[in-house]
């Protein structure tokens, strides 16, 4: 009989002719020390050798790498993926992929808030398929590969429009990442930080990184060159609803424009983007500037026309003295046009003044 150690813990016996080898038992500690000081010591100085030195007996076989992904509002989304085939859902989504130079690729939209600047130099009106909330039916006919919106609220949690269903038919969701309402993600307010990281993560998500690195170079250097109107007049922010006006609050674009422009916002205790409050509540704020967002859905003029005729605002300081300021809706919500509203605040400021 012959015997043959292997590993550290059993052995086994074949006889002479190479039969089949048997399991005895585990060894003993002291064997298992004495086996590795007469045989296995010379193999792991010769390993520790070859590692040292680079060498290999075999060619090495790299490791399987899981490609890159954003978390987006809980979700993994692929990054670096060029997508070729892009549904927008809302104004700021749009104009995200506007901006970054990706209109080419836009194949549907949906949920305008009004038209896209001409500035963006991309005419996109041929590929609207609702002016309302996106329709399942609608959106699969045009066959895209992703879906982007500056509203979660587009990809319901249950459904053919949910996140998971559209993934399971290889369509990519991306979500605004100040739009996300998970407690854990969201955004307690809102800064120009936000913004450009939102750019350059929506940059990577749609294969134009590159793009979106010069994008938030050219946004910093403008509002660098921002200077704040004098004397921090307070101001109420009036987006839309003539019945039961709903306000900006502290924490979301509208306010991030008010702090960067230098007004005192009358709701900023709010710890919402947007809030409703009583007409009398604005009146109780008296503001020395009221912030109009414009929208076909909710006109400036017919929300002027409330301000004047509503017995608890027609006579505040404000509405008097017809320091109004008008902003295109799609330039008040979190994305590329941030910028452009607080440019544009300060010159009518200076024009009312």
């Amino acid at each position: 009989m012959t015997r043959l150690r292997i590993g550290f813990c059993v052995e086994l016996e074949r006889d002479a002719s190479g039969g089949r080898a048997t399991f005895l038992r585990p060894f003993s500690i002291s064997e298992i020390s004495s086996m590795f000081l007469r045989r296995l010591w010379p193999i792991a100085v010769l390993s520790g050798i070859l590692a040292i030195s680079g060498c290999s007996a075999e060619p090495s076989v790299p490791l399987a790498t899981k490609p890159p992904t954003i978390d987006n509002c809980g979700t993994k989304v692929p990054a670096d993926s060029a997508p070729q085939r892009i549904v927008t859902v809302k104004s700021t989504a749009t104009e995200m992929a506007a901006a970054l130079g990706l209109a080419d690729r836009i194949v549907g939209i949906a949920q305008l808030d009004g038209p896209l600047p001409p500035s963006f130099g991309a005419d996109i009106s041929a590929k609207i398929l609702s002016e309302q909330s996106l329709n399942a039916e609608a959106l699969l006919n045009v066959d895209p590969d992703l879906v982007y919106s500056g509203w979660e609220s587009t990809f319901p949690g249950s459904g053919p429009l949910s996140r998971d269903a559209l993934g399971q038919l290889g369509i990519t969701t991306l979500v605004s990442p100040a739009a996300c309402k998970d407690p854990e993600r969201v955004t307690e307010m809102l800064s120009f930080g936000d913004l450009f990281t939102e750019i350059q993560q929506t940059g990577r998500a749609l294969g134009a990184g590159a793009r979106a690195a010069e994008l938030v170079r050219r946004q910093k250097e403008r509002l660098e060159t921002v200077t704040p109107i004098p004397g921090s007049p307070t101001a109420v922010w009036y987006s839309s609803n003539v019945t039961l006006p709903y306000i900006g609050g502290g924490t979301g674009a509208p306010a991030l424009i008010m702090r960067t422009v230098g007004v005192r916002n009358a709701f900023d205790a709010m710890k919402d983007t947007w809030g409703s409050v009583s007409w009398e509540s604005i009146a109780a704020a008296d503001p020395s500037l009221i912030i109009l967002a414009d929208s076909s859905w909710s006109t400036a003029a017919r929300k002027i026309e409330a301000l004047e005729s509503n017995a608890a605002t027609k006579n505040i300081d404000a509405v008097v003295n017809q320091r109004y300021i008008i902003l295109p809706f799609a330039a008040t919500e979190a994305g590329v046009r941030v910028i452009d509203a607080v440019e544009s605040v300060i010159s009518q400021w200076k024009s009312l003044n």
